[in-house]
């Protein structure tokens, strides 16, 4: 290999990189619009996408002021807050465990719960097929249910705190939707009724 092969293989090795640098140049302000659109993927698991998904399903539903004894206190939201920061995965399990409080207390308000209804997906199922939860609550009550059991149980799937805290606000809006409709009932005296 002579001088001039030698700096003919150099050169022909640095031009795809050299293209990509210079692409990423001129085109910086594009990819920087683009980064925050970024999300982890995990074989089938993109927990990102699954939020977006709740969060759209989120905003078919009625607004319903949240209700006093839902809303976490500000010395609850602060420990969620730095339990997210250290350790999201079990902020998220603690999340879905207050969620799946509040279908199982919905659930055995309306008489629904006990040895046939007994996990809180055969609840939500009844609910909706009777009429007391509308299929958009009950869309989002079962993409919370996925993502939080796919986030809790499946640990090679990295989590970050925004993520955690995404979670916890869709939560919230639904526990404030179930505890609205267990409200209703009670103050109907057993109707089926649906938010306004």
């Amino acid at each position: 290999m002579d001088g001039y092969e030698f700096m003919a293989s150099l050169i022909g090795s640095l031009a795809w990189p050299a293209a990509m640098v210079g692409t990423a140049v001129i085109f910086k302000k594009n990819i920087s619009a683009l980064l925050p659109r970024l999300h982890l993927k995990y074989k089938d698991f993109d927990l990102s996408f699954l939020l977006g998904e709740a969060e759209k399903d989120a905003s078919l539903l009625p607004t319903v002021t949240s209700q006093p004894e839902v809303s976490p206190t500000p010395e609850e939201y602060a420990g969620f807050l730095q339990l997210s920061k250290y350790a999201p995965r079990i902020a998220m399990g603690e999340i879905r465990r207050e969620f799946e409080t509040a279908v199982t207390s919905l659930a055995k308000t309306v008489g629904m719960a006990g040895p046939r209804y007994t996990s809180v997906l055969g609840q939500m199922r009844m609910m909706k097929s009777k009429g007391i939860i509308s299929d958009q609550l009950a869309k989002l009550l079962d993409d919370l249910r996925y993502i939080g059991n796919s986030a809790t149980q499946n640990l090679e799937v990295p989590i970050t705190a925004e993520e955690a805290a995404r979670f916890r606000e869709l939560t919230t809006m639904a526990v404030s939707q179930l505890a609205a409709i267990e409200a209703v009932w009670r103050d109907q005296g057993g109707a089926v009724v649906q938010v306004p």
